[in-house]
């Protein structure tokens, strides 16, 4: 080949000013000496690729993106197998791989490999320091399974726990899991009871044998007797009143359909007070039904109101003063409104067997 000076080298060849020559290149590959790598837009051999460009070993030219295993480096304007300790490796884009101080977006950095990952491999993504670490800070929650940190649980349908900084679901005892901020509290909000059982969860109702009680928001198998609450099946709750037709049975703690007899004891139905009583004290309903374990305003049939024993009896009182039987208004009478009095069998009778008589004045049978 025959030698020429001219100005610019051709094509396939690097000016190298040390010896001003033209090194061509061999199978793609510079030859321009070492430290030399050929830069195609000056058409020269360099030792430090312009702003933009990288050396690239394999090929030894300046080129603009790094691939395969290396990246591109902006101090040495290299391409690298291993970026220097303070940046990390990116692979975003298969053709772009460069070494950057800051991950991205999305993308977190990964002291263990130095690079930039999505998601961490092993740690939790921060989004606010685009770092992994082995925990999340505050205001962050953990999301295991997808190596990141969250402001929120709800977006995964899990629970934000504030002790270990991590999404959970159920929460652990003693917490319960809030449906309305998807957070572990303590104490459920107001109008939710916390679930004893593996769920711990907060909600609206109880599951049945259980009840919620409005003092402490929990499903409990016993309601309080401070504030002193009753258990209704009916509606899974502890209520200070038992709803019509039930009635509250004290020593039980719960609401019966009816009241019944319990450890020798008579309990009766007081419709007014919806209590099982010992004793009929409302004055609308103040007689003792003890057959029909009832307290009622009107005896029945076969019975009578007596107002010395308030009880419905089935024959009127003689002590202190006869009292008689009416067969209209079930009640015991001091004076008949209607018949006369019979000392024989305490009632108001129509008409007097001789050898009594009817007193018109006094309304008995003299």
């Amino acid at each position: 080949m025959s030698s020429s000076c001219m100005e610019v080298c051709p094509s396939g060849s690097f000016a190298y000013n040390l010896n001003q020559t033209c090194i061509y290149s061999v199978a793609g590959v510079s030859q321009c000496p070492g430290p030399h790598f050929g830069d195609p837009l000056s058409k020269e051999c360099v030792t430090l690729c312009p702003i933009g460009t990288y050396a690239h070993t394999a090929t030894k030219t300046c080129v603009e993106f790094c691939t395969g295993l290396e990246y591109a480096e902006n101090v040495t304007r290299t391409c690298t197998t291993l970026c220097p300790d303070d940046l990390f490796s990116l692979d975003e884009d298969p053709t772009d791989q460069r070494c950057v101080q800051f991950c991205p977006e999305d993308y977190f950095a990964e002291n263990s490999s130095h690079s930039c990952t999505a998601p961490c491999s092993l740690l939790l993504g921060v989004p606010a320091t685009r770092s992994c670490e082995a925990t999340c800070p505050e205001p962050y929650f953990a999301d295991f399974p997808n190596h990141i940190c969250l402001l929120t649980c709800e977006d995964i349908s899990k629970f934000a726990d504030v002790e270990t900084r991590s999404c959970v679901d159920p929460c652990v005892a003693p917490l319960f899991s809030n449906p309305l901020n998807f957070t572990c509290d303590l104490l459920c909000p107001d109008g939710y009871f916390g679930h004893m059982d593996a769920t711990r969860i907060c909600d609206t109702g109880c599951d049945p044998g259980t009840y919620a009680d409005p003092t402490t928001r929990l499903c409990v198998t016993v309601c309080p007797t401070y504030p002193l609450l009753f258990a209704d099946s009916r509606t899974d709750e502890c209520l200070p009143v038992c709803e019509s037709p039930w009635f509250a049975f004290t020593e039980g703690g719960t609401c019966v359909p009816s009241c019944s007899n319990s450890s020798g004891l008579i309990y009766l139905a007081d419709e007014f007070s919806r209590k099982c009583v010992l004793e009929c004290v409302s004055e609308e309903i103040s007689f003792a039904n003890y057959a029909g374990n009832e307290c009622t305003d009107f005896c029945p049939d076969g019975t009578f109101a007596s107002n010395y024993t308030k009880e419905c009896v089935g024959t009127c009182d003689s002590i202190p003063n006869n009292t008689f039987a009416h067969p209209v208004t079930h009640v015991c009478m001091q004076v008949c409104t209607e018949g006369f009095g019979d000392p024989g069998s305490l009632a108001c009778v129509p008409d007097c067997v001789l050898p009594l008589y009817a007193d018109s004045t006094t309304r008995l049978c003299v």
